[in-house]
């Protein structure tokens, strides 16, 4: 019983007994302490983003992706963690209308995020690293983990501009450093100097790159962002699988997960 006050993990062993004592069966649990998270989505509004896809715009294939990624967040039931939104394209304005500060990680937060994301339209050219700069300073706490999720699909064309090897923001470098932000990016299609790019500033920060070429598997790749940056928190998520359904045929065996119930964490 009680609260913990630090993180970290610790274990406990339970021995189950039967009656005449005959058998018994034993089984060590442990248990991951994490704490609470603050996190940043940092969204590309620019005018590219209304370009067409196979069978929508490269906006409307964010505005999914961003409605899985909050909606498996919510449903990890982590009531102490908050998130908030940065768009940008030439500027960093107008700023989100419901999360430009943090709100909680609710049942709510899914429709929230989601209808300040019909409520803009893409404009602009790409200010990505101001983007950045302004979620930096608005992750100032640092006893809560704290990460950027940045999305973006095209080549920057603002000051100030992240360097090409993701260490620096015009001039200014990122930290870190133990217990800095962790940047988990996100391209769609773009030239591979910009992949590249944003490969090097997961990996200088210690988060993780996921990329689509099409849009057509974005949610996917949000999926996977969401999955690194929970991966030391608990509960997190283990693995992410779909089965397709052919309509009107008949009984069919879903997706099958297999977990084995002493996996770490």
């Amino acid at each position: 019983t009680g609260t913990p006050t630090e993180t970290g993990t610790f274990s406990f062993t339970l021995i189950v007994t039967n009656e005449d004592a005959s058998a018994s069966r034993t089984r060590v649990f442990e248990v991951t302490i994490s704490r609470d998270l603050q996190v940043v989505l940092v969204l590309d509004r620019s005018g590219s983003m209304g370009a067409s896809l196979s069978t929508m715009t490269r906006w409307e294939a964010l505005k999914n992706a961003v409605a899985s990624f909050v909606n498996k967040y919510q449903a990890l039931n982590r009531p102490g963690d908050q998130i908030s939104l940065t768009y940008f394209d030439t500027d960093v304005t107008p700023a989100s209308a419901c999360c430009n500060g943090f709100i909680p990680v609710n049942a709510g937060v899914q429709t929230t995020i989601t209808n300040d994301l019909m409520a803009n339209n893409p404009t602009g050219l790409t200010n990505l690293g101001k983007g950045i700069q302004v979620s930096q300073t608005k992750l100032s706490d640092a006893n809560k983990g704290r990460s950027i999720v940045i999305f973006t699909d095209g080549e920057q064309n603002q000051n100030p501009k992240v360097s090409d090897n993701g260490q620096n923001i015009g001039g200014t470098p990122i930290p870190n450093s133990p217990g800095s932000i962790k940047m988990y990016t996100v391209g769609l299609y773009g030239p591979g100097v910009m992949n590249q790019m944003l490969q090097d500033l997961a990996g200088h920060t210690g988060g993780t790159y996921n990329h689509s070429e099409t849009g057509n598997d974005l949610e996917a790749a949000f999926d996977a962002a969401l999955t690194s940056m929970l991966a030391g928190s608990s509960p997190q998520l283990i693995t992410r699988s779909t089965t397709k359904i052919n309509p009107g045929g008949g009984l069919q065996k879903l997706q099958e997960f297999t977990l084995n119930n002493r996996v770490a964490n």
